[in-house]
């Protein structure tokens, strides 16, 4: 018998013991992932999960817990930080709250399961399922029966930051994040939720830590910290969530259309402001109150004519505001003095006792400066025919609005100058740099200081656009102060709609202001180019008030690009001059003709949707946005990414595709030609030629001569329309226009309240439900619209109007008849449009109507005919439109004006091109 030295080989038998144990737990650890932690604090029994309340606390180590709670039926909150704490909201400073007070539904108590493998928790929408083995869970749409999320891997507490790591399916796409400049798809890129004032192509100008999936879940951080988005870059098959800060607190909302989404996001974060109506019109921003304008030669750099036919230059006098603390404003003084040596020996007289600015008219030397006044800017607008909606005259960067030793007598000279602009229609407000409040605070002079109270209050401000300098270091800062503006607005202004445009946005700035792109150079396709998809993701990140300067704040001499900027735009929410910071004035007509006449085509035709525009507006407070990317229109693998990026629609029937860049074709007046136009299934009409086009097809070589936007409407169409006018007071709210494309059955809900009170969140509004029907396309038959009586009231609102119906079509009809309730109405055929209004009830058949209408007259582009597909126009007469329905019935009708629809067949992505000739012609083409 054999003894055993146990001495000798104690070594032999520990290394080979350990080498045993080290692979017995290799194989259990690819079995069971993460398995290690079970030996580091969860116990023999693993994670514990119990409710408390209504909420679930899941234990996954020592003093380390997870808590879910529900806050709606689908939508859920996920809290956990280093101590193992309750949920805590973000304290910032300045405080500012992301998730508004009604954002949870009472106390909703999830049930808890639990088997071997997983704890579940239940909703009535969804099902939460933890792995016991690696405290990852999945979320499973109960609904759908749909897996739609699940992580991967623990939470990764590193050096302050806490990251998520999710699976990343081959088909599923990524949204959001805010004003990712020149983005709106993720999938495969990263980016960051930080406030970078980089208004560049590929910078941030307003983060939003809200991202969504086509999977069907939404995600918000609730955080202020920087974060960092990476949705398959390194790696495709994981998505990675990084924000600062030792806690992980996040909502989930599960959904499976974007609209639902969206609606989540506004359920946590609060509903996007309802902009009042004339914040659709273009605004005008200047800085008076700080500079001087000089006489100067034709030739010298800068020169500008006015309409005294003389040559004037603006000069800033660098004038110190309480900012001013260093060597900085000492030097800027310092050249300014040399330039006003340099005039005064080239001219012979003193720079400042030349015109200085200011926003009413004034006498200094005996001479009036009122060709330099906010007031004249103003008759600008008017006397060029050019809608104008709102002015703004900068408070900040030495430009106050007034020259008074007094707070109250600046504010008197800025009542003053808002009776003056009311008068004309126009609304005023300014442009911000400072606190709202700084009344007689010390160091401030009293041209800069200010009264956010007396400014609503007394003056009649109704607009606040902010900049950098008050709200640059955005989070809780730029969320603050919007939330104490929009009170403002409603304290003192009599229930005023807040119109507050801004930027360094955050989760929660909707329901406060519209987003602004920051500072931006014109007269370079650039910006144009990034400023679509800008625009697109935007509006999926739960913002759809957008805004951005026309043709730039700096730059913008290229007619052929202002003019194109003024298009598209046409089809946004906010548009913007901002004049008097680069060496180019910014006005509509700035360029002469043609861009004069082709950009108040535009401004008119944006004046005319207004009906359409404010009922998209209105919807996109509780839905889709008014700018809509394509996929939600046609969501499959072409539109999904980034291949439809440079277009989109407007509402559910326009389709936009901006010239946002010059193709080799293009020639010196500016016309060119439109690659790449993906026309989503169903028939599309050229809006401003009316010929019909099959979709499901992406278009190359579209003819745009300088005057044609790209815009295509969805046949089956309701286009609700006012009359043409400059701003709100010249709409006539007694008349009613439905510009209309029968096919198949649609309907489409316009939307109306007073346009500038907080009336409507108290249900002071009106509805009013169009119904149309029509043959298919190139089909002959009946067309039919019922305008149903309207629902709802408001103070202001008119019960009796006249109604004008526009048919599309490409031949005169059989017979046309009407109802006003029950009674037949009786049509008279006329032979002119003006004819037209003066009868009560009739029709006319247009054969070639004509859309140029608002060229200056006698000019080179008064001659150019835009000519349409006939128009059948018909007018009935007024009837209480709470009580009685109208309904037009058009026999024969047809509309077949199709350069391409029949014969196309290819339904593939991408698909057949049309074949337009290569020869191009004048500007004269249609």
């Amino acid at each position: 018998m054999n003894r055993i030295n146990f001495k000798s080989n104690r070594s032999r038998i520990c290394t080979y013991g350990k080498r045993t144990l080290l692979f017995l737990l290799f194989v259990l650890q690819l079995s069971f992932p993460l398995f290690a932690y079970s030996y580091n604090g969860y116990g023999s029994r693993g994670p514990r999960a119990e409710i408390v309340k209504d909420r679930v606390n899941i234990l996954v180590k020592s003093h380390r817990k997870m808590v879910f709670e529900f806050y709606r039926q689908n939508i859920f909150r996920l809290y956990c930080d280093t101590i193992g704490g309750d949920p805590i909201d973000p304290s910032p400073s300045p405080f500012a709250k992301i998730i508004v007070n009604t954002a949870k539904e009472g106390e909703i108590i999830p049930l808890l399961k639990e088997d071997d493998r997983f704890i579940y928790i239940l909703s009535k929408d969804v099902k939460i399922a933890l792995d016991k083995r690696t405290s990852c869970f999945s979320v499973t749409d109960l609904r759908t029966n749909k897996e739609v999320l699940k992580e991967v891997s623990l939470l990764n507490y590193d050096n302050g930051k806490v990251t998520q790591v999710l699976s990343c399916g081959a088909k599923e796409y990524f949204y959001g994040g805010g004003a990712q400049n020149g983005r709106f798809s993720h999938k495969g890129q990263e980016i960051n939720i930080v406030n970078e004032n980089n208004w560049l192509d590929g910078g941030v100008s307003s983060p939003n830590p809200f991202v969504w999936s086509t999977n069907g879940y939404g995600i918000l951080r609730n955080t202020f910290h920087k974060g960092y988005y990476d949705f398959g870059k390194k790696n495709e098959n994981m998505v990675f969530l990084c924000h600062e800060g030792g806690t992980f607190d996040v909502y989930y909302m599960i959904s499976d259309k974007p609209e639902k989404l969206l609606q989540d996001y506004f359920t946590l974060t609060g509903a996007p402001v309802l902009l009042p109506k004339f914040a659709f019109y273009e605004g005008h921003l200047n800085a008076y109150n700080r500079d001087y304008w000089a006489e100067v030669n034709e030739d010298e750099k800068g020169a500008v004519l006015f309409e005294d036919g003389k040559y004037y230059k603006e000069y800033n006098p660098v004038a110190q505001s309480f900012a001013d603390h260093d060597n900085k404003y000492i030097e800027r003084r310092k050249a300014y003095e040399k330039i006003l040596s340099l005039y005064k020996t080239k001219y012979g007289r003193n720079l400042e006792d030349q015109y200085l600015e200011s926003l009413n008219p004034q006498k200094r030397n005996g001479k009036s400066n009122k060709l330099f006044t906010a007031q004249a800017a103003i008759d600008r607008y008017l006397n060029y025919d050019m809608p104008l909606g709102w002015f703004l005259s900068n408070d900040g960067y030495g430009a106050g609005y007034g020259q008074t030793n007094s707070l109250n007598g600046n504010i008197k000279n800025l009542k003053k100058f808002g009776e003056y602009a009311r008068k004309k229609g126009v609304e005023i407000g300014l442009w911000t740099q400072s606190d709202l409040e700084t009344e007689n605070k010390e160091g401030i002079p009293a041209v800069l200081q200010r009264s956010i109270s007396k400014e609503i209050g007394t003056a009649g401000v109704c607009v606040l656009k902010t900049d950098v300098a008050w709200v640059g270091r955005g989070y809780s800062f730029g969320l603050n102060g919007i939330e104490e503006a929009a009170g403002k607005f409603v304290k003192y202004g009599h229930s005023a709609r807040p119109f507050i445009i801004t930027l360094d946005g955050w989760a929660g700035s909707q329901r406060y202001a519209g987003i602004w792109t920051g500072d931006q150079r014109g007269g370079e396709w650039s910006y144009i180019n990034f400023e679509i998809p800008t625009y697109i993701g935007n509006g999926l990140s739960g913002q759809p008030n957008m805004g951005s300067d026309m043709d730039g704040i700096y730059g913008g001499k290229n007619p052929i690009v202002n003019i194109r900027d003024f298009q598209w735009k046409t089809f946004t929410p906010i548009q913007m001059n901002m004049d008097g910071w680069g060496t180019t004035p910014k006005y509509p007509h700035i360029l002469g003709e043609p861009a004069i006449s082709i950009n108040r085509n535009y401004l008119k035709l944006k004046s005319m949707l207004m009906p359409y525009t404010y009922s998209i507006s209105f919807e996109a407070t509780h839905g889709l946005p008014m700018i809509r990317a394509m996929f939600l229109e046609d969501a499959n693998s072409y539109t999904l990414g980034k291949q439809t990026q440079y277009q989109f629609m407007y509402g559910p029937y326009f389709l936009v595709a901006p010239i946002y860049k010059a193709t080799p074709n293009i020639d010196k007046q500016g016309n060119d030609v439109r690659d790449s136009i993906y026309l989503p299934h169903g028939s599309w009409i050229d809006y401003l030629s009316g010929k019909i086009y099959k979709g499901e097809r992406v278009v190359n070589n579209f003819m745009t001569p300088i005057w044609k936007l790209p815009v295509f409407v969805k046949n089956g169409a309701i286009i609700p329309m006012v009359n043409p006018n400059n701003n709100p007071s010249q709409i006539n709210y007694e008349q009613r226009i439905y510009d209309l494309y029968p096919m198949g059955q649609t309907a489409f809900t316009e939307y109306d309240d007073d346009g500038i009170t907080t009336a409507y969140k108290l249900g002071e509004y009106t509805l009013t439900q169009i119904e149309l029907s029509g043959p298919d396309a190139g089909e002959k038959g009946v067309a039919k619209v019922i305008v149903h009586p309207t629902a709802g009231d408001f103070q202001g609102s008119k019960k009796e109007k006249e109604s004008l119906f526009k048919f599309n079509v490409s031949e005169q009809p059989e017979s046309v008849s009407a109802l006003i309730g029950t009674r037949n109405v009786k049509l008279s055929a006329v032979a002119s449009f003006d004819k037209l209004s003066k009868v009560k009830n009739g029709y006319f058949y247009d054969a070639a109507p004509d859309l140029n209408r608002f060229a200056t007259p006698g000019s080179n582009f008064d001659k150019v005919k835009i000519v349409h597909t006939p128009i059948l126009y018909i007018k009935i007469e007024k009837t209480n439109i709470r009580k009685n329905l109208v309904e037009v019935k058009v026999n024969g009708y047809i509309n077949n004006a199709g350069a391409d629809y029949a014969g196309n067949i290819a339904y593939s992505m991408p698909c057949l091109s049309f074949p337009y000739p290569a020869k191009k012609e004048n500007v004269c083409i249609r």
